[in-house]
């Protein structure tokens, strides 16, 4: 009884050592941005800024809209009329 208990708990050591795969991949990216990351968009003017190392920053266009806090969630708002980013 005590070698299956060993057994299950050596294999629960082993199991909780193994490192789950979290985070973001950032290799190879083009673009990134984070509408809630003030360094990508701080609110103001056109600019998107690129958090990739491509260093593709974006210009709003055609009306595209920034919103802070809508259910907490700071986002970019395309109306649908010709709104884009360059």
């Amino acid at each position: 009884m005590y070698k299956d208990l060993r057994k299950l708990l050596l294999l629960l050591v082993v199991l909780l050592s193994i490192p789950l795969r979290g985070g973001q991949n950032s290799n190879n990216l083009v673009l990134h941005f984070d509408a809630s990351n003030s360094l990508s968009y701080n609110g103001s003017g056109n600019t998107i800024n690129d958090l990739s190392s491509s260093d593709n920053d974006l210009k709003m266009m055609g009306g595209v809209s920034f919103v802070n806090s809508a259910n907490d969630i700071p986002h970019f708002n395309f109306d649908g009329n010709g709104d884009y980013l360059k």
